[in-house]
């Protein structure tokens, strides 16, 4: 497979170790852009392969690479970068192959691509690789090139979920005990009351019955004290 997928930061750090000429590119999963232009990072990677393989290709996915991304700086998806002896000479963001091709030849990694560049005692022009050829029929018919995807930021890191927020509801428990208290004084005061009307019941009934013993008294003292004559 001349695409070589990298699945951890190790083998990252390896693979750019390991190559003099390494292209890599930090793609994403969820990136509409990176799907859409990987047959065309394949088909590069088969042409540097086919080339002599001096300048090895791999893309690594930001899911496997995790605080990497940021380590290498990585703003955008994709994002190509070249590095030579370990070292970052370049990159590119968004899928742009012709400014990747321009970047890998001005770092002097085509030079020793066999068939790449002039060759000694010779004039002519290195072959056209079949993206640069299509863009150069369309020159010639006055259409202009094809735009590349605009690179899709790097999402930022996600925020904490904020801790739940206590039960705000007013406690009515003490309020109610409040108000059962408040309600036994009246309460009281209520049979006070019913106590003080029988009371004053009773003395009215009491007066009453004295009032009519006096009114028989009065009549007895009344009799006429000749009947018995």
């Amino acid at each position: 497979m001349t695409l070589t997928e990298l699945s951890s930061p190790d083998e990252l750090a390896s693979f750019k170790a390991a190559n003099a000429n390494a292209l890599i590119c930090y793609s994403a999963t969820w990136c509409g852009p990176c799907r859409a232009s990987k047959p065309q990072l394949e088909a590069l990677a088969a042409e540097y392969a086919a080339a002599g393989g001096v300048v090895r290709v791999a893309i690594a996915y930001e899911h496997n690479l995790g605080e990497s991304v940021q380590a290498d700086n990585v703003r955008a998806f994709p994002t190509y970068a070249l590095f030579v002896g370990g070292t970052e000479k370049g990159r590119v963001e968004g899928a742009n192959f012709d400014q990747i091709r321009q970047m890998v030849g001005a770092a002097g990694c085509e030079k020793a691509i066999p068939g790449v560049g002039h060759s000694l005692g010779g004039g002519g022009e290195a072959p056209l690789s079949p993206g640069a050829a299509r863009e150069a029929r369309l020159a010639k018919l006055g259409a202009p090139p094809a735009p590349a995807p605009a690179p899709v930021p790097v999402p930022a890191a996600a925020a904490p979920a904020p801790a739940p927020a206590e039960d705000s509801k007013p406690d009515t428990s003490k309020d109610v005990e409040m108000k059962d208290a408040s309600d036994a004084p009246a309460a009281a005061d209520a049979d006070v009351s019913m106590a003080d009307a029988e009371d004053k019941k009773e003395d009215n009934a009491a007066a009453g019955a004295a009032k009519a013993d006096a009114e028989e008294e009065k009549e007895v003292e009344m009799v006429d004290p000749t009947e018995s004559l």
